[in-house]
C-alpha cells in the first residue's frame, strides 16, 4: 500500500468523521457479528491500530483503522475491477 500524503490524509479525514472505530461499533455499522469482525482483525484482513493505556496490567485496545481500510478498499477494488469488462449487452431487454 502506498504512503498517504498529508493532503490525502486531510481529504480522507473530511470524508471519514472518525478515523478509528471499536470493533463492536464497526460490526453494527456493516451488519456483521462482532466475532466475525474479531476474526477478520486476527487474520489481518481488517487494518488494526493498538492503543495501550498507561495503566499497568491493562491490555491494549484494538480499533479498526478506517483511513487504512478506505485506502485498502480503493486499491483492492481497482485491482479487482480491472479483471472485468463491462458489456452493455447485458443491459438490453
Amino acid at each position: 500500500m502506498e504512503n498517504l500524503t498529508k493532503a490525502k490524509v486531510e481529504s480522507l479525514r473530511k470524508k471519514l468523521p472518525v478515523p478509528l472505530l471499536r470493533p463492536s461499533h464497526f460490526a453494527k455499522l456493516v451488519g456483521m457479528a462482532p466475532a466475525t469482525v474479531t476474526t477478520l482483525m486476527d487474520r489481518g484482513e481488517l487494518p488494526v491500530v493498538r492503543l495501550s493505556p498507561n495503566i499497568p496490567g491493562k491490555r491494549p485496545a484494538r480499533y479498526i483503522n478506517l483511513v487504512a481500510l478506505f485506502e485498502l478498499c480503493q486499491t483492492e477494488g481497482e485491482a479487482w475491477l480491472s479483471g472485468f469488462s463491462l458489456s452493455t449487452d447485458s443491459f438490453k431487454h
